[in-house]
C-alpha cells in the first residue's frame, strides 16, 4: 500500500532529538516545574475538578468545635469541721409509730421539730448522739407552720443562727441527721428550687425520718427545718425558714411543758455504733430480749436469747439504764434453758430505758447494746 505521508527529514530528527533528551540535563527549575505540572495533571485527572472545586478541595478541613470545659463542682456548702459540730447538735425524735429528727436551739436542752411528729402522739422520746434515751416536754405546736418546741434534761450543743433572707434559687443546703442513727444519712445535700417570704422549695433525697430536721448554709448556720414533701413530689420538701419561728419561741418562752411517756423504739431505727456484743467472745452473745418494753406498775418475765450461755452459781442478769447514772437493778429467778435465759423484771423500776448485762455461769460478763424499756 502507498504511503500516505513523507516524514521530512529535518522535522523527524528534531522530534528525535525532543525525545532523547536525558532528564538529568535539563535545566533544575524546568525539571521542578514539570514534576509540579505532573502532579497537578494526576490531582485533575482523579479528582474530575477543575477551577474553584480544586481550591475548595484544597482549603484545610473544618475542625470540630472543641467541647465546652466542664463546669468546677460547686465548693462545699459546709467544711468538716462545720459539719461536725453541727452534727452534735441534731438527734432522733421517736413517736407513737415512727421516727423523725429534732435540734438543739439553746443550752437550755429546747429542741426543734416538725409539729406532726408531736401531735397525736401520746408517747414521746429523744435518742441522744449516746444512745440514751430521754424523757420529752413538749413546750409548745404551731400546727400551722408544722413546728413544735420540746425540752429534754441534758442539753446538747445549739446550732448556730444563719440568715434566710440570704438564700436564693438556685443555692446548694444541707440537710443534718443524727450521727448515731444509722437509719439516715448524716448529710443530705439539696438544691434550693424557689424561695419567697414564708417557705423554701428545697430539692434532695428527703426520707421521712428527716423530717423536723435542721437545714444549714455556708459556715453551718442554720437556715430552715426541713417539713414534709408537696403532695405528688418526688425527692422534694418545704423548709421553714428559721426566722418564722420567732414570734412561737418567744410565745412558749417559761412555758413548763407537758412531759410524755416514753415512745417504744420502732423496728426501722438503727443506730450506728450499736452490737450485740461488747464483751464476752468465744461466741458468747445477747442478740435480743422479749419483750421489748414493760410497765413499772408489775412483774414481768422476759427471755433473752443469744449464744454461749452455760450454767453456773454466777448467773445472773442486770439492767443497765442508758442515760441515768441510777435506777439499775438485778432480775429475780434467772433461769437457763439452752440459747434462752428467762428472768423476772421487779415492778416499781424506774421509767428509762435499760441495757442488758448478762453474768454468764462461769461468770463472763456480757455487756450488750440490746435494751429493755420500762414506761408508765
Amino acid at each position: 500500500m502507498p504511503r500516505l505521508y513523507t516524514k521530512v527529514p529535518a522535522l523527524q530528527e528534531r522530534a528525535t532529538t525532543r525525545r532523547c533528551i536525558p532528564v538529568g540535563l535539563l535545566p533544575a527549575n524546568r525539571v521542578e516545574q514539570l514534576a509540579l505540572a505532573a502532579i497537578a495533571c494526576m490531582v485533575l485527572v482523579s479528582a474530575g475538578l477543575t477551577g474553584p472545586a480544586v481550591l475548595a478541595r484544597l482549603q484545610p478541613a473544618a475542625t470540630a468545635p472543641a467541647p465546652p470545659a466542664a463546669s468546677p463542682p460547686p465548693a462545699a456548702v459546709i467544711l468538716p469541721d462545720e459539719r461536725d459540730a453541727d452534727l452534735a447538735s441534731v438527734v432522733t425524735l421517736v413517736n407513737d409509730s415512727t421516727f423523725g429528727t429534732a435540734f438543739f436551739i439553746d443550752g437550755q436542752g429546747d429542741l426543734l421539730t416538725a409539729a406532726h411528729l408531736v401531735s397525736g402522739s401520746s408517747a414521746l422520746r429523744i435518742v441522744d448522739n449516746t444512745g440514751g434515751s430521754q424523757v420529752v416536754r413538749v413546750l409548745g405546736v404551731d400546727a400551722q407552720l408544722d413546728v413544735a418546741e420540746l425540752r429534754v434534761q441534758l442539753a446538747g450543743p445549739p446550732l448556730p443562727l444563719g440568715d434566710p433572707e440570704t438564700v436564693q434559687a438556685g443555692d446548694s443546703l444541707v440537710l443534718l441527721a443524727s450521727p448515731k442513727n444509722a437509719s439516715l444519712p448524716l448529710t443530705t445535700t439539696g438544691l434550693v428550687t424557689a424561695t419567697d417570704q414564708t417557705m423554701l422549695r428545697f430539692q434532695a433525697d428527703i426520707r421521712p425520718g428527716n423530717i423536723g430536721g435542721p437545714i444549714v448554709g455556708l459556715g453551718g448556720k442554720l437556715m430552715a427545718i426541713a417539713l414534709l414533701a408537696p403532695q405528688g413530689a418526688s425527692h422534694a420538701g418545704w423548709a421553714l425558714p428559721i426566722t418564722r419561728v420567732r414570734a412561737d419561741l418567744n410565745a412558749w418562752h417559761g412555758s413548763a411543758g407537758i412531759r410524755y411517756p416514753l415512745a417504744p423504739l420502732p423496728d426501722s431505727l438503727t443506730f450506728r455504733g450499736t452490737s450485740a456484743v461488747v464483751s464476752g467472745g468465744n461466741g458468747v452473745a445477747v442478740q435480743s430480749i422479749q419483750p421489748t418494753r414493760g410497765s413499772r406498775g408489775q412483774d414481768l418475765v422476759v427471755t433473752i436469747n443469744g449464744s454461749g450461755f452455760v450454767a453456773g452459781p454466777a448467773l445472773a442478769v442486770r439492767f443497765v439504764p442508758v442515760s441515768s447514772q441510777t435506777g439499775g437493778f438485778r432480775a429475780a429467778a434467772v433461769a437457763l434453758a439452752g440459747n434462752s435465759i428467762t428472768a423476772k423484771v421487779p415492778a416499781g423500776q424506774a421509767i428509762q430505758d435499760y441495757a442488758v448485762q448478762v453474768t454468764n455461769g462461769d461468770g463472763t460478763v456480757i455487756n450488750s447494746a440490746i435494751t429493755f424499756t420500762i414506761s408508765s
